[in-house]
């Protein structure tokens, strides 16, 4: 094998690794309710598809799922069939660093998490994220996101309407996470 086809092989298994030698840090949940709404011009989802998406995506940036409701209302169509409008309601907690002497607290580190559809980097990284879902993954990016202690490292989405060709969503962020609990 050539060795840049080594190290290259190498940095995309390494890009979904936890941060090495990164102390577990103080945290506390911190809960957030938000309302989004969600029009798409390339692709159109039914309100269970979207909020199955939303949802992997909360757990997957860290999220707690003990708690978590994502509600879809306003829905013009059968749960089922692809809606032009899609509005969700999510309930959720993520958590923050802890400022002084809290109840609650969690050992948290930090994680790279990375959604990229066209090579699967991380174990744990949403199986359903495509081409088409750009403009959810924007959408995502630019609304919820905010709500993650985090970091964005690289933000490459590219989102073109009406077309699936040059429209990836490219996201690399590092999060606040619970710590990993240690088998015995």
């Amino acid at each position: 094998m050539d060795s840049r086809l080594a190290v290259a092989a190498s940095a995309v298994l390494l890009l979904g690794m936890e941060t090495p030698g990164e102390a577990a840090i103080d945290a506390v949940w911190k809960k957030h309710e938000l309302n989004v709404g969600y029009q798409g011009f390339t692709t159109s989802y039914s309100c269970e598809g979207l909020k199955d998406k939303v949802k992997a995506l909360l757990v997957f940036f860290g999220a707690r799922e003990e708690g978590m409701k994502v509600r879809a209302y306003g829905c013009g169509a059968d749960p089922y069939r692809p809606a032009p409008a899609v509005n969700l309601h999510l309930e959720f907690e993520t958590l923050a660093p802890a400022d002084g002497a809290q109840s609650g607290l969690v050992a948290a580190t930090w994680a790279l998490r990375d959604v990229y559809p066209e090579v699967k980097v991380q174990q744990e990284a949403p199986q359903h994220i495509t081409r088409g879902d750009c403009e959810m993954v924007q959408r995502f990016t630019d609304t919820v996101l905010p709500s993650f202690t985090h970091e964005t490292v690289q933000d490459l989405t590219t989102c073109i309407p009406h077309r699936l060709d040059g429209t990836i969503p490219s996201l690399r962020v590092k999060v606040l996470v619970p710590e990993p609990t240690k088998k015995t």
